[in-house]
């Protein structure tokens, strides 16, 4: 219900807002619904509405399954089954002895393990969308994104990306909104199968992006859209984006010192930087930004090392 959703945010606010009718309306005019919230944080639920809608996706494995898969030399990905963030759990797993410890370890998160068949492609393949819906799940902005390099290597965490703008992923990926009347802000990424050319998707978050400050740098303010409810310019039904720079590059320094130190250490410095450095072109604007305004990342970065510090402080929201 409104109202209670509207109190139990202000629970988890450091300060509680004016309780005056402005303030409330815009508090609740975007949250996601909370059961709606939670069925997307299900990844085996979220593959099986997109496979009924018809939206391609990557294939969900019974354990019997993804052993045959391996023993014909395939490739599985096991990860946590609700969405915990970073990549955090994810595995790719290339024989039946590692499949074991890769359940295990998905299930020391205490969200349980999924087990999805792997999409060969390559690093160029990768895709997201970021969407951001009003209280009438009236589409009010959309952004686009290439993953130009991840952590790791193999799948995770966006290092560089690229804005793009992607019609087609926007209409591919719309159905799945429109069917759970969705409000509030979501990612979707998305990987290009080599086999057939398919985007399909490989997963939904019912959250925005690490990456968000990007569509910032691009003139597509989707933050202060998904708080006022407002769009710049309206969307509507058909499978158009708002107008942004095309082109800017967003980068996570710490990650790409990680990334370059990695592939220094497999095939040494001079190699690493000519594969790695022109990779950045363009991103260092944003850099600038983050250097200018570091508060978020490292709020991030001590809620991460310290988690009782947050969990004592804030109660859980009933849903």
């Amino acid at each position: 219900e409104p109202a209670q959703s509207t109190k139990n945010l202000a629970l988890r606010m450091p300060h509680p807002p004016p309780q005056n009718p402005k303030s409330k309306k815009i508090l609740i005019n975007h949250l996601t619904l909370c059961k709606y919230f939670l069925a997307a944080s299900d990844k085996g639920l979220c593959m099986a509405e997109c496979r009924r809608l018809g939206i391609p996706c990557t294939g969900i494995l019974t354990r019997g399954e993804a052993e045959e898969s391996l023993r014909r030399g395939g490739v599985v990905v096991v990860k946590p089954a609700s969405d915990i963030g970073a990549a955090r759990g994810v595995c790719y797993v290339r024989s039946v002895g590692e499949l074991e410890e890769a359940i295990s370890r998905c299930e020391g998160f205490g969200h349980g393990h999924l087990i999805e068949e792997f999409v060969p492609g390559g690093r160029d393949g990768m895709r997201t969308v970021v969407v951001v819906f009003g209280r009438d799940s009236q589409l009010l902005g959309a952004f686009t994104m290439q993953k130009l390099l991840q952590w790791p290597a193999s799948g995770g965490v966006t290092v560089i990306g690229r804005s793009a703008q992607d019609s087609a992923l926007l209409g591919q990926i719309l159905p799945f909104f429109r069917e759970w009347r969705w409000r509030g802000p979501a990612e979707v990424e998305l990987k290009q199968d080599a086999r057939d050319g398919q985007f399909k998707v490989i997963q939904i978050n019912p959250r925005f992006p690490s990456y968000l400050r990007l569509s910032g740098l691009c003139g597509l303010d989707l933050a202060t859209m998904a708080v006022t409810g407002e769009s710049r310019e309206r969307v509507g039904d058909c499978p158009a984006l708002s107008s942004y720079r095309i082109g800017k590059r967003y980068l996570a320094p710490l990650l790409f010192l990680r990334s370059l130190a990695r592939e220094a250490s497999i095939h040494g410095w001079p190699c690493a930087t000519r594969k790695l450095l022109p990779l950045t072109w363009g991103s260092w604007g944003g850099v600038a930004g983050f250097l200018a305004n570091p508060i978020p990342i490292l709020g991030r970065v001590f809620v991460r090392k310290h988690p009782s510090a947050l969990s004592a402080s804030q109660p859980n929201i009933n849903c």
